[in-house]
C-alpha cells in the first residue's frame, strides 16, 4: 500500500480514486504492522496526493503506529536508527503532519524523544530543516529538541545546505526562541547566495520572529530595519554590537559607514536586545 500511494503520488495522474480506496485498505491494519519507514511514505505519500484533509483516520492511525512501534531489529549504524527509524523517517512523518496542519503533540513528543538519541551526525540538512519547518507551522514548543536540533545544524558544513534548506532552518530556529551565534552564522554563510544581509525582527507583543534579506540593495535593508525599530520591533543580529556588523553583509554589497552608523544608531535606539 504505502509503495503504491508513493508512486501514484510521483505519476502525474489523478489517483484520488484508487488513493482513497488504498488508504481504507490501510486502515484494515492493526497500528503494528507498520514501520517507520512506511509511516513516513503514507503520510508523506496523502499530503503529496492533496488527501490529506479527507484522511483524518489515517493520519491518526499512522500516529498510533508511529508511537507504538516495536523494535524487531537491533540499532543499524548506516543510517543510524534508533527504535527503527532513521532521521529521515522522522522528518518524513513529522514534515507530513506539518504540511496537513494536523497538531500531534503526543506524536511531536516521541518523535523528538525518539530523535534525541540518535547521533547528531545522522541529520541531512533538508531533514533538520523539515522537521524544524514542521514545529513551526504547528506552534509546537520543544526547547530540548531546538538545542539538539541546533548542535545537529552545527556539524553540516554551510555548503552542504541549500539556500532554501539554510533560511527555513535559520527561520525556525529564530522563531523558537535560539540564539545561537555559531548556528547562525553557520546558516547565514549557506544563504549567502539568496542573502547580503540577515537581521532577525520580532513585532511587539508577539514571538514571531523572520530574517529580512537585503538582497543587493542594502539601502532597502536599513528601511527595513528602521521600519522594525518604528513598529516597536526588536532586533537580533548575527554578531554582538557594531564590531560584527560588517559580517552582515557580502558580496559586492557592503554598505558605506553612513549606512552601518545608521543601523548601529537604529540598534541603539530602538532594540531591546542586540547580538545573536
Amino acid at each position: 500500500i504505502a509503495h503504491i500511494l508513493a508512486g501514484y503520488a510521483r505519476a502525474d495522474v489523478d489517483a484520488s480514486a484508487v488513493a482513497a480506496y488504498l488508504c481504507s485498505c490501510a486502515l484494515d491494519f492493526p497500528a503494528s504492522s507498520f514501520k517507520p519507514q512506511l509511516i513516513g511514505m503514507i503520510c508523506r505519500s496523502i499530503v503529496e496526493l492533496g488527501i490529506a484533509p479527507q484522511q483524518d483516520a489515517l493520519l491518526s492511525r499512522m500516529s498510533q503506529a508511529a508511537q507504538t512501534i516495536q523494535c524487531t531489529v537491533a540499532a543499524h549504524t548506516a543510517p543510524a536508527t534508533v527504535n527503527e527509524f532513521s532521521a529521515r523517517d522522522i522528518a518524513a512523518i513529522a514534515s507530513s503532519f506539518g504540511a496537513a496542519r494536523k497538531r500531534d503533540e503526543m506524536l511531536f513528543w516521541h518523535l523528538s524523544a525518539v530523535g534525541q538519541q540518535l547521533p547528531l551526525d545522522a541529520w541531512a540538512p533538508r531533514d533538520l530543516a523539515g522537521i524544524a519547518e514542521a514545529y513551526q507551522a504547528l506552534g509546537l514548543k520543544d526547547p530540548s529538541f531546538f538545542g539538539y536540533i541546533t548542535r545537529a545544524s552545527l556539524i553540516i558544513p554551510p555548503d552542504q545546505y541549500t539556500p532554501a534548506e539554510a533560511s527555513v532552518l535559520l527561520t525556525a530556529l529564530a522563531r523558537a526562541g535560539i540564539r545561537d551565534p555559531l548556528a547562525f552564522g553557520q546558516l547565514t554563510l549557506a544563504c549567502d547566495r539568496e542573502a547580503d544581509a540577515m537581521i532577525f525582527t520580532s513585532s511587539p507583543g508577539t514571538e514571531q520572529r523572520e530574517w529580512v534579506s537585503g538582497g543587493t540593495r542594502p539601502k532597502e535593508i536599513l528601511q527595513k530595519v528602521q521600519d522594525a525599530g518604528r513598529d516597536g520591533g526588536s532586533l537580533w543580529l548575527p554578531g554582538e554590537g557594531d564590531a560584527h556588523l560588517d559580517g552582515l553583509f557580502s558580496g559586492s554589497s557592503v554598505p558605506d559607514d553612513e549606512l552601518v552608523r545608521s543601523i548601529v544608531d537604529i540598534t541603539n535606539e530602538e532594540s531591546d536586545e542586540v547580538g545573536a
